[in-house]
Formats: C-alpha cells, structure tokens, sequence
C-alpha cells in the first residue's frame, strides 16, 4: 500500500464543492475559461488577473452557460443577477483552496491566481481541448531519456540523474497510453451497439462518425502503436541498457544513489516507508522494466483484440446499414411501402391488410430472346491498402497454454531487491552463512538462492559508504546431492 499525505486539510476540507450543486457547470466553465487566460496560447504572461478581470471573465461564462437542475431555467440574462453569481464562484472559489490572492509588485495590487492544487485539476479539465496532443512518444522518450543517461556515463561526462528518473515517468505513460487507446476503442464500439435501436437517420450518422474515426485518428493510432512507436521494437534495447546500468562499478552507482537521494528526498521517504533499507536506483530500473514489459505484454495484446472487436461490430453495423438502405429511394422497396402504408387512413390500411394474399398471385411466363440479353460488366475490386496484419482469434487452447506460461514466468521471477531481502533475512541471526544453508521452501526462494550469489557480489552496495553489502569467499568443500555437484561460497554482511 502506498502512504499519501491527507488532500482534504486545511484551505482543501471543501475542494470539490464548487463543483457540486446547481451552479456546477458554471464553476467548471469558469475555472476553464480563468485558465486558458492565464496560460492558453494567447494570453500575456507580463498581466496579472485584477478582482475586475476575474468577475468580468465568469460573468461572460455564466452569461452563455445554461444551468442544471433548474427544470430548463435559462441562465442569469440580468445583469446584476450575473454579477452576484460571479462574485458568489470567485468567493467560494477561494475560501475552497481552487484560488488565492497575492500582491502583485509590478502593479501594486492585488491580484488573483490559481493556488498549485487548483492549477493542476485546472489543468485536467482543459487538456482534452488542447489542438496539439501527442501521445504516443512515451516509449520512444523512455529509450531515448534511458539512452542519454547511459551515454554519459560512457563519454566520462557528469552523470544525469534527471534522465534517469524522467525515463521512468515516460515509461508510466506508457501504460496510461495504451489504456486511453484502450478506453477509446471500446467506447467507439459501444456507441455503435447503441445505435441498433435508433433510427436510420441515427444510425447513418453514427456510421459516418465511425467511418471518420477508423479513418483518422484510429489509423494513426494504430500506425503509432504498432509500427512507428511499437513498444516491442524499443523493449529489448531498454532492457539491455537496465541491465548495463547495473553492471556499472559499485563507486559508480554509489555515486548515482547518493545523487538521487539527495535530488529525491520526498521519494526516499515514500520508499522508506515500504522497505526498511531502500536503493533508488534498483527501484528506477525496476520500476521502468516493469511498465515496459506491462505495456509489452498485457496491454498491447488487449489493444489488438478491442481492435478486432471494434471492426468486427463496424462490420456488423455497416451491414445492418446496408440492409436498411437497400434501394431505400426506390418506389418498390420495402421502405417505401411502409411509408405508403403509414399514410394510409385505418379503413385504407385494414382493406389492404384485407386482400394482402391476393397481390402478387399472377405468375407472368414467357420466353426471353437471349441476343437482347445484356450481361453485367465485371467489376473488379481495388486492392485494400491495410497497414494493420490481421491476426487470428486465439483458440481456448491456446488461451490456456498462454496463461500457463504467464503464470510460470511470474513463478520463476525474482528482482534485484527480493533476491537482497532474501539474503538478509537469512543472515538475520548471524553474519555468515553458506550456499548450501540458504533455505529453500517455495519456487520463489529457490529463484532467489540461485541468483545469491551474483546480486551479493555484483549489486549490493551500501549507499552511504560505497562499499560492498557482502563478501564472497570461496570454500574448498563442494555442495553435492544426488543431483549435482558444484563448488560452495560462504557469503558474508558486511553491514551494520
């Protein structure tokens, strides 16, 4: 579990009550609006927001801004009664921490602006309206922050702990990219499923919005995902590079730890809670190999099939269009009957309904004369251009084999810190012991006591001295069993 500070203290106890009540969208709107003034693309940041300004700026929002939970009340068209509900937002707005007062030097006044909380939700609001969004440079950011942290260790330059540790906020975004894509997709379909109930009008729109989706944004998606940012063509090289990290001299990655213990203390402290004697840099490298092969292995197989499902139902859709629209124009289909027959007065419609079984008795026969018989031309398809490979539903047996070895992978995993953890506690009532004595009671342990050995002579350091956690020395016995035969260490804490 991860221990956060309390967020509903002090000027926060009542954050989100402006956002709640009838008066809501107009709060939402004005912190909006307020923002993009202060840091849209057309604002000067030499200005400062005056009381005159903030009211003038909510009062044209609720002006235009219809009110909920009103039974279709239109907004304030008075005037004054703007004003009131203006100066009404400004005040709850403050006394609820989304903004403060300070005293401007340039202007000698007072001004308004967001406090750090209220800036960030501000921010979220009006994201999703921003014209330039590129979001799918998270794996390709992760490599290239990776790669520069690694390069400069190699050129003998001063090493960049920030490369590091925004290499691991890329690689969170990536897992929030793909789940975004993956939100979007099923949305699309379950927009489309709705609409089988609606009317032809209905459906055709929704149709056409899909056509300009697939068409679009879900192409590059897909273009982005799959070949340009495809995160199974940067995995292997990220992990290659996590694992020259920790290859690097112990004075070295002392070094790094103790710049990120000092760059970083907020997260040491968070980490302290969680493990007793935690190393930023093993949790910087775990936290990266984990999210990469989360968005690898999890969520880029859940984005292909969502994207089968939604062609799929697309299909189905179009079809279903196909169907209703068949020769819709046309004085003999079924369409237009039916709107023949709803224009029909009761008395018309039951004669009709009446003599139903008579209409179509006659049966016409007569010889066709073959030479005025004209067949159709050919038609001859244009080849699809589709950069996606279509890839085959998995059978239940091969869903089955697939959760298998997921699971025996994760049976047969240990990390850098588990496999310490694990030394340790076998050290716990001395500060020696030997290969043979580890003890070994799951899979999991028997991971760890195979890999002892190199992550005590390798990883281990201290991260206030620099020296190694533990020594290796080589025994003249050899471990042997009815199974193998190999030499025995006896490895030994070095720390306090």
């Amino acid at each position: 579990m991860t221990y956060r500070n309390n967020f509903f203290v002090g000027s926060n106890t009542h954050f989100f009550s402006p956002l709640s009540g009838k008066f809501r969208e107009q709060a939402y709107q004005c912190v909006c609006e307020l923002y993009d003034q202060v840091n849209g693309p057309e604002c000067d940041f030499r200005s400062t927001l005056s009381r005159r300004d903030v009211l003038d700026t909510f009062e044209h929002v609720i002006r235009h801004t219809p009110q909920l939970d009103s039974d279709g009340e239109a907004p304030p068209s008075d005037k004054s009664d703007s004003r009131d509900l203006a100066n009404q937002l400004l005040r709850k707005l403050i006394d609820c921490g989304w903004l403060e007062t300070y005293r401007d030097p340039s202007h000698m006044r007072t001004s308004y602006r967001f406090t750090w909380f209220g800036r960030r939700f501000a921010t979220v609001f009006t994201q999703d309206q921003d014209d330039i969004q590129i979001d799918t440079q998270n794996s390709r950011s992760t490599l290239v922050h990776l790669r520069s942290f690694v390069d400069r260790y190699q050129s003998e330059q001063v090493i960049d702990t920030d490369a590091l540790m925004m290499a691991v906020r890329f690689s969170r975004g990536v897992v929030n990219d793909f789940t975004e894509a993956i939100e979007h997709t099923v949305s699309q379909r379950v927009q489309l499923i709705a609409t089988i109930n609606e009317g032809l009008q209905e459906a055709r729109a929704r149709g056409q919005h899909t056509l300009e989706y697939m068409a679009g944004p879900l192409m590059q998606e897909l273009s982005d995902r799959f070949l340009r940012d495809n995160i199974d063509l940067f995995n292997r090289e990220i992990l290659d590079l996590l694992t020259t990290i920790m290859t690097w001299p112990v004075q070295v990655r002392a070094d790094i730890e103790r710049r990120l213990r000092k760059r970083h203390t907020k997260l040491l402290e968070k980490l302290i809670q969680l493990r007793p004697h935690p190393f930023l840099l093993a949790w910087a490298n775990e936290q990266i190999e984990r999210y990469v092969e989360q968005a690898s292995q999890v969520l880029m197989p859940e984005l292909r099939r969502e994207v089968r499902s939604l062609v799929h139902r697309a299909k189905m859709h179009f079809d279903y269009l196909n169907r209703l629209n068949y020769q819709s124009d046309s004085a003999d289909s079924i369409l237009s009957v039916i709107r023949r027959l709803e224009a029909l007065s009761v008395e018309e419609k039951q004669s009709v309904l009446e003599h139903a079984s008579t209409y179509g008795a006659g049966i016409d026969i007569h010889l066709t004369n073959i030479d005025q018989v004209t067949p159709p031309k050919s038609i001859t398809r244009k080849a699809e251009v589709n950069t996606v490979e279509a890839i085959p539903e998995l059978s239940d047996d091969e869903k089955r084999r697939l959760l298998i070895e997921r699971a025996i992978n994760e049976s047969f995993q240990a990390n850098s810190l588990e496999v310490r953890d694990y030394i340790i506690s076998a050290l716990h009532e001395t500060r020696f012991v030997q290969m043979h004595e580890l003890p070994v009671t799951s899979t999991k342990e028997l991971i760890c006591a195979l890999n002892a050995l190199s992550h005590a002579g390798i990883s281990a350091i201290n991260p206030v001295s620099g020296k190694p956690l533990f020594r290796i020395t080589p025994l003249k016995e050899r471990m042997s069993n009815d199974y193998f035969d190999a030499p025995n260490y006896e490895i030994e804490y070095l720390g306090d």
